[in-house]
């Protein structure tokens, strides 16, 4: 067989993974998609620096961006992955879809069981936020009907230039607690 002719399957490999969105984004040599709550993968990102207080990202340069993770118990149970700029120059965050966070919540077992993502549909165009000197922005969901149990959320920022992953254990009690905050644990 020629030569030539062997390398065609490869490139057609490779054509098609570029056309159905390219390889997941990487940070630190993770990828972002597989990070699950007691396993090594997630030792190496807790100790990466996905950490409970703001904590900042570098893009390029000593441009800056910190982010913060909560989780709030009442009537269900709220996720906020809060973005901010402390630096003295604007910061332009770029999606490349209209995905731009995601949460995903995990058992005690490591099994997903929630995804805010799932059953939704994204338009395909890019998209960037920019963010002034002393910017916040705040991306928040809600998962609604969770079983009581421990739980970890896994909350990414999906740009490009500053990928952000946090996650945070906490708890859902047998009866809602009003108001409650029962966030055990946050890498």
């Amino acid at each position: 067989m020629d030569r030539r002719l062997a390398v065609l399957p490869l490139l057609a490999a490779a054509a098609a993974v570029f056309a159905c969105g390219g390889p997941l984004p990487h940070v630190g040599g993770e990828l972002l998609a597989t990070v699950r709550p007691g396993t090594p993968d997630s030792a190496k990102a807790s100790s990466a620096g996905a950490t409970h207080a703001p904590r900042p990202h570098r893009a390029r340069g000593d441009t800056l961006v910190g982010a913060a993770l909560s989780v709030h118990t009442e009537d269900g149970v709220e996720f906020a992955l809060a973005v901010e700029n402390p630096g003295k120059h604007r910061v332009e965050l770029s999606f490349p879809d209209g995905r731009t966070k995601e949460f995903v919540v995990y058992d005690a077992a490591g099994h997903e069981v929630w995804r805010w993502s799932r059953g939704r549909l994204f338009t395909q165009n890019m998209q960037t936020k920019m963010l002034a000197s002393g910017d916040s922005v705040v991306y928040a969901e809600r998962w609604a009907a969770p079983a009581p149990g421990r739980y970890t959320v896994v909350a990414q920022l999906r740009s490009a230039n500053y990928p952000i992953v946090k996650q945070s254990a906490f708890v859902v009690p047998a009866t809602p607690a009003t108001g409650a905050v029962a966030q055990l644990a946050a890498h």
